[in-house]
Protein backbone atom coordinates (compact mmCIF):
# COMPACT_ATOMS: atom_id res chain seq x y z
CA UNK A 1 0.00 0.00 0.00
CA UNK A 2 3.14 1.83 0.47
CA UNK A 3 3.38 2.12 -3.35
CA UNK A 4 1.70 5.89 -4.68
CA UNK A 5 0.19 3.96 -7.46
CA UNK A 6 -1.57 1.67 -4.82
CA UNK A 7 -1.98 3.86 -2.37
CA UNK A 8 -4.14 6.50 -4.30
CA UNK A 9 -6.68 3.85 -5.76
CA UNK A 10 -7.25 2.39 -2.50
CA UNK A 11 -7.49 5.59 -0.50
CA UNK A 12 -4.87 4.37 1.97
CA UNK A 13 -5.04 5.82 5.07
CA UNK A 14 -3.03 3.61 7.34
CA UNK A 15 -3.19 -0.20 8.56
CA UNK A 16 -5.31 -2.14 10.11
CA UNK A 17 -8.20 -1.95 7.00
CA UNK A 18 -10.49 -3.43 6.01
CA UNK A 19 -11.73 -3.10 1.91
CA UNK A 20 -15.59 -5.01 1.23
CA UNK A 21 -15.40 -5.82 -2.23
CA UNK A 22 -19.00 -6.59 -3.82
CA UNK A 23 -19.15 -9.01 -6.36
CA UNK A 24 -18.93 -7.06 -9.36
CA UNK A 25 -15.35 -5.95 -8.30
CA UNK A 26 -16.37 -2.66 -7.03
CA UNK A 27 -15.78 -0.84 -3.61
CA UNK A 28 -18.98 -1.05 -1.25
CA UNK A 29 -17.26 0.02 2.01
CA UNK A 30 -13.61 0.80 3.49
CA UNK A 31 -13.29 0.71 7.58
CA UNK A 32 -10.01 2.45 8.96
CA UNK A 33 -8.64 1.25 12.33
CA UNK A 34 -9.47 -2.02 14.69
CA UNK A 35 -13.41 -3.07 14.30
CA UNK A 36 -14.93 -5.61 16.52
CA UNK A 37 -15.98 -9.28 14.55
CA UNK A 38 -19.31 -8.48 15.07
CA UNK A 39 -19.04 -5.01 13.00
CA UNK A 40 -17.27 -6.73 10.16
CA UNK A 41 -19.91 -9.14 9.88
CA UNK A 42 -22.85 -6.35 9.88
CA UNK A 43 -20.80 -4.56 7.18
CA UNK A 44 -20.26 -7.77 5.08
CA UNK A 45 -24.06 -8.80 5.47
CA UNK A 46 -25.32 -5.81 4.25
CA UNK A 47 -22.68 -5.29 0.77
CA UNK A 48 -25.11 -6.73 -1.95
CA UNK A 49 -23.28 -9.99 -3.12
CA UNK A 50 -21.15 -10.02 0.02
CA UNK A 51 -22.83 -12.00 2.21
CA UNK A 52 -23.90 -16.51 1.88
CA UNK A 53 -26.94 -18.00 0.91
CA UNK A 54 -27.74 -18.78 4.41
CA UNK A 55 -27.27 -14.96 5.51
CA UNK A 56 -24.09 -15.02 7.46
CA UNK A 57 -21.03 -13.34 6.39
CA UNK A 58 -18.07 -15.38 6.07
CA UNK A 59 -14.99 -13.10 7.51
CA UNK A 60 -11.44 -13.32 7.45
CA UNK A 61 -9.58 -12.86 10.89
CA UNK A 62 -5.83 -13.67 9.83
CA UNK A 63 -3.48 -13.21 7.64
CA UNK A 64 -3.86 -16.03 4.97
CA UNK A 65 -1.26 -16.75 1.24
CA UNK A 66 -3.44 -18.62 -1.51
CA UNK A 67 -1.87 -21.75 -2.81
CA UNK A 68 -2.67 -23.83 -5.74
CA UNK A 69 -2.38 -27.80 -5.86
CA UNK A 70 -2.42 -29.69 -8.67
CA UNK A 71 -5.19 -32.50 -8.63
CA UNK A 72 -3.96 -36.05 -9.16
CA UNK A 73 -7.42 -36.70 -10.56
CA UNK A 74 -6.98 -34.34 -13.35
CA UNK A 75 -9.85 -32.19 -11.79
CA UNK A 76 -9.24 -28.27 -11.39
CA UNK A 77 -7.15 -26.80 -8.67
CA UNK A 78 -8.45 -26.28 -5.28
CA UNK A 79 -7.24 -23.34 -3.39
CA UNK A 80 -6.11 -23.86 0.18
CA UNK A 81 -5.75 -21.50 2.77
CA UNK A 82 -2.29 -21.37 5.17
CA UNK A 83 -1.68 -19.34 8.29
CA UNK A 84 1.01 -16.26 7.02
CA UNK A 85 4.24 -17.51 8.40
CA UNK A 86 4.83 -15.63 11.70
CA UNK A 87 8.20 -13.71 11.30
CA UNK A 88 7.13 -11.14 14.18
CA UNK A 89 9.33 -10.51 17.29
CA UNK A 90 7.66 -7.53 18.43
CA UNK A 91 5.12 -9.24 20.34
CA UNK A 92 7.79 -11.60 22.40
CA UNK A 93 10.21 -9.07 23.33
CA UNK A 94 7.38 -6.47 24.46
CA UNK A 95 6.95 -8.71 27.54
CA UNK A 96 10.29 -7.71 28.89
CA UNK A 97 9.36 -4.15 29.86
CA UNK A 98 5.54 -5.17 30.62
CA UNK A 99 6.78 -7.55 33.30
CA UNK A 100 9.68 -5.19 35.02
CA UNK A 101 7.91 -2.07 34.90
CA UNK A 102 5.38 -3.81 37.02
CA UNK A 103 7.06 -4.97 39.34
CA UNK A 104 9.10 -2.10 39.74
CA UNK A 105 5.65 0.17 40.11
CA UNK A 106 4.91 -2.36 42.95
CA UNK A 107 8.47 -2.01 44.48
CA UNK A 108 7.71 1.55 44.26
CA UNK A 109 4.11 0.95 46.49
CA UNK A 110 6.00 -0.55 48.37
CA UNK A 111 8.22 2.43 49.57
CA UNK A 112 5.61 4.35 49.66
CA UNK A 113 4.31 2.58 52.49
CA UNK A 114 7.23 1.85 54.22
CA UNK A 115 10.75 3.84 52.80
CA UNK A 116 13.70 1.07 52.46
CA UNK A 117 17.20 2.08 50.74
CA UNK A 118 17.54 -1.44 49.61
CA UNK A 119 14.44 -1.76 47.85
CA UNK A 120 14.62 1.83 46.26
CA UNK A 121 17.90 0.68 45.21
CA UNK A 122 16.72 -2.85 43.57
CA UNK A 123 13.88 -1.01 42.28
CA UNK A 124 16.44 1.58 40.42
CA UNK A 125 17.71 -1.38 38.63
CA UNK A 126 14.53 -2.95 37.71
CA UNK A 127 13.70 0.53 35.94
CA UNK A 128 17.35 0.84 34.36
CA UNK A 129 16.45 -2.82 33.08
CA UNK A 130 13.10 -1.94 31.76
CA UNK A 131 14.22 1.19 29.93
CA UNK A 132 17.02 -0.70 28.26
CA UNK A 133 14.26 -3.89 27.28
CA UNK A 134 11.95 -0.98 25.71
CA UNK A 135 15.17 -0.09 22.73
CA UNK A 136 14.56 -3.32 21.27
CA UNK A 137 10.85 -3.60 22.17
CA UNK A 138 10.79 0.12 19.66
CA UNK A 139 13.02 -1.07 17.14
CA UNK A 140 11.68 -4.11 16.28
CA UNK A 141 7.80 -2.65 16.94
CA UNK A 142 9.15 -0.38 13.99
CA UNK A 143 9.63 -3.25 11.73
CA UNK A 144 7.43 -5.74 12.41
CA UNK A 145 4.27 -3.83 10.38
CA UNK A 146 2.18 -7.06 10.23
CA UNK A 147 1.72 -6.07 6.58
CA UNK A 148 3.88 -5.80 3.37
CA UNK A 149 4.40 -2.31 3.20
CA UNK A 150 6.58 -2.59 -0.18
CA UNK A 151 10.03 -3.70 -1.09
CA UNK A 152 12.09 -1.42 0.72
CA UNK A 153 13.61 -2.02 4.32
CA UNK A 154 11.07 -3.20 6.58
CA UNK A 155 12.51 -0.67 9.09
CA UNK A 156 12.29 2.37 7.17
CA UNK A 157 8.95 1.84 5.28
CA UNK A 158 7.40 0.49 9.15
CA UNK A 159 8.72 4.43 10.72
CA UNK A 160 7.89 6.51 7.44
CA UNK A 161 4.13 5.12 8.25
CA UNK A 162 4.50 5.29 11.79
CA UNK A 163 5.70 9.18 11.41
CA UNK A 164 2.94 9.83 8.75
CA UNK A 165 -0.17 8.48 10.24
CA UNK A 166 0.99 8.75 13.93
CA UNK A 167 -1.67 11.53 14.68
CA UNK A 168 -4.42 9.47 13.04
CA UNK A 169 -6.14 8.78 16.27
CA UNK A 170 -9.17 6.22 14.07
CA UNK A 171 -5.54 4.12 13.73
CA UNK A 172 -5.53 1.10 16.78
CA UNK A 173 -1.63 1.58 15.00
CA UNK A 174 -1.42 4.98 15.63
CA UNK A 175 -2.94 4.77 19.26
CA UNK A 176 -0.42 1.91 20.55
CA UNK A 177 2.36 4.06 18.43
CA UNK A 178 1.27 7.24 20.96
CA UNK A 179 0.86 5.18 23.91
CA UNK A 180 4.34 3.61 23.58
CA UNK A 181 5.78 7.28 22.97
CA UNK A 182 4.28 8.32 26.01
CA UNK A 183 5.69 5.21 28.06
CA UNK A 184 8.94 5.76 26.78
CA UNK A 185 8.60 8.91 28.48
CA UNK A 186 7.12 8.40 31.26
CA UNK A 187 9.84 5.53 32.01
CA UNK A 188 13.16 7.61 31.01
CA UNK A 189 12.07 10.46 32.67
CA UNK A 190 11.38 8.67 36.00
CA UNK A 191 14.30 6.73 35.84
CA UNK A 192 17.00 10.47 34.97
CA UNK A 193 14.46 11.39 38.00
CA UNK A 194 15.90 8.41 40.08
CA UNK A 195 19.50 8.78 39.40
CA UNK A 196 19.62 12.52 39.97
CA UNK A 197 17.57 12.73 43.39
CA UNK A 198 19.32 9.57 44.77
CA UNK A 199 18.28 8.86 48.25
CA UNK A 200 15.98 12.11 48.46
CA UNK A 201 13.60 10.22 46.44
CA UNK A 202 12.83 8.45 49.90
CA UNK A 203 12.00 11.47 51.41
CA UNK A 204 8.58 13.94 51.62
CA UNK A 205 6.47 14.68 48.61
CA UNK A 206 8.89 14.01 46.09
CA UNK A 207 8.19 10.26 47.01
CA UNK A 208 4.27 10.82 46.87
CA UNK A 209 4.71 12.56 43.36
CA UNK A 210 7.62 9.58 41.78
CA UNK A 211 4.78 7.20 42.79
CA UNK A 212 2.06 9.09 41.83
CA UNK A 213 3.74 9.32 37.99
CA UNK A 214 4.40 5.87 38.41
CA UNK A 215 1.01 4.70 38.38
CA UNK A 216 0.37 7.47 35.44
CA UNK A 217 2.95 4.97 33.79
CA UNK A 218 1.29 2.11 34.58
CA UNK A 219 -1.92 3.30 32.88
CA UNK A 220 -0.52 4.27 30.07
CA UNK A 221 1.50 0.73 29.94
CA UNK A 222 -2.46 -1.12 30.45
CA UNK A 223 -3.64 1.35 27.98
CA UNK A 224 -0.98 0.12 24.74
CA UNK A 225 -1.14 -3.13 26.04
CA UNK A 226 -4.65 -3.72 25.34
CA UNK A 227 -4.34 -1.60 22.06
CA UNK A 228 -1.86 -3.83 20.96
CA UNK A 229 -3.09 -6.91 22.12
CA UNK A 230 -5.90 -6.14 20.03
CA UNK A 231 -3.75 -5.89 16.67
CA UNK A 232 -1.57 -9.35 17.50
CA UNK A 233 -4.63 -11.03 18.27
CA UNK A 234 -7.44 -10.36 16.15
Amino acid sequence: MMVPALRDVFGYEGFPATYFVKADGTFSTTLFGYQPIEQLQQVAWRSPGKGRADGRAAVLTRPICWHRTPSTMGEAAAPRIDPAPWAQWHPLLVHFPIALLVIEAVFVCALLMRPNERVAQFSTWLLGAAVASLVPTILTGIRDAGADLGPDSPFWNGLNDRLTHVFRLESSVSLHVLFGLALTLIAVGRLGWRLRAGDRILRGGQRTAFTLITLLGLWVLFGGGQVGGGISHR
